[in-house]
């Protein structure tokens, strides 16, 4: 089974949605799926022993929001990318984490 997890927030900026991403992807992979991480930044934090692909969406810009400051990429380059790996790879589960 392929899954899609997709993330508005920056890899490179350490929060709580990236480490669940994260951690779900690495136990999704140990129970025998095929794990395909879409989100913006550089995406060279990657867990040497991590079993999933990464694939980056571009640049994130910071965008304050209730109190915080959320490292987010709200562009349409960011969407697009997103669609064409969606219909490119046609992942059997789609799990978006999305603050918008």
């Amino acid at each position: 089974m392929l899954v899609a997890l997709v993330s508005p927030y920056d890899w490179e900026v350490p929060g709580g949605v990236q480490a669940q991403v994260s951690g779900l992807a690495a136990a999704l992979t140990r129970a025998g799926c095929t794990v395909v991480v879409a989100a913006p930044g550089a995406l060279r934090h990657h867990p040497p022993a991590a079993d999933y692909e990464l694939v980056p969406l571009g640049h994130s810009v910071r965008i304050s929001v209730n109190g915080s400051v959320a490292p987010v990429a709200p562009t349409p380059t960011a969407v697009a990318r997103c669609l064409h790996l969606l219909n490119r790879r046609n992942p059997d589960v789609v799990h978006v984490h999305e603050p918008l």
